[in-house]
């Protein structure tokens, strides 16, 4: 048994060298390459932490962008359903951008993501929480598109802004999106995420209550509806409402 456990732990650690170094990164690189090579062998570590493949490949690598992604075989040219986008400036990692096909995996790799930009300070759960909420969301409306604003500007903590797009190439297949903007340099902790979506709340009026009070939510349901206004124009009072 002991031996069996011995085997296990040096096939784990084989798997995270292995991992680390899978991507081939440039010779000559920018601060800011080397701050992503570093971030990215921590994801690499974490998903092979939580069973998850490490990303392998690296598409394009510049020095204000990058594209990796995890795929079957190492170094691939092209992505399988899991890409990363990270634009960087000279001395840093500005955003990341995670764009996930099988949704599936997607809770996992962004709460990987989470927690390797705010140093850790979120456990594996905590990081889980939300992305798990999106998902969720995704699966009781599949055919509904979302997204966040994102801020690109960075502040004291990382921030998180999660999007969905059914269909975004007419190929359909649907993506979940996270995008993470780091903080400035040498700042950094937990990270402040959007607001997790609710369900509408629709309120009924009591009996004898006026519903028309402010706030007042209608259902109308999913369709498209326009507002039709009958007051004539110009106004009756007008100089030129005869003409």
């Amino acid at each position: 048994m002991r031996l069996r456990r011995t085997l296990a732990l040096l096939m784990a650690l084989l798997l995270l060298v292995s991992g680390a170094q899978a991507i081939t990164w440039p010779r000559e690189s920018t601060e800011g390459q080397r701050e992503l090579q570093a971030l990215m062998e921590r994801v690499n570590q974490l998903l092979q932490e939580n069973g998850e493949r490490p990303f392998n490949s690296l598409f394009e690598c510049w020095p204000t962008l990058a594209v990796l992604g995890i795929t079957e075989a190492e170094n691939a040219d092209v992505p399988e359903g899991v890409e990363l986008t990270a634009t960087l400036s000279a001395g840093r990692v500005e955003t990341l951008e995670l764009r996930v096909s099988e949704l599936l995996r997607f809770p996992v790799l962004a709460a990987v993501l989470l927690r390797a930009v705010s140093g850790e300070a979120l456990s594996q759960k905590e990081a889980l929480r939300d992305p798990q909420s999106y998902l969720k969301r995704v699966q009781r409306k599949p055919d509904n598109s979302f997204a966040d604003t994102v801020i690109p500007e960075p502040g004291e903590v990382p921030r998180a802004y999660y999007a969905y797009a059914p269909n975004r190439y007419q190929d359909g297949v649907n993506w979940l999106i996270l995008t993470i903007v780091l903080p400035r340099a040498g700042e950094g902790g937990s990270v402040q995420v959007t607001p997790v979506p609710q369900e509408t709340a629709k309120h009924r009026p009591a009996e004898g209550e006026d519903p028309d009070w402010e706030g007042y939510y209608q259902d109308l349901g999913d369709g498209t509806y326009f507002e039709i206004f009958t007051t004539p124009t110009p106004e009756p009072d007008s100089a030129v409402y005869d003409y």
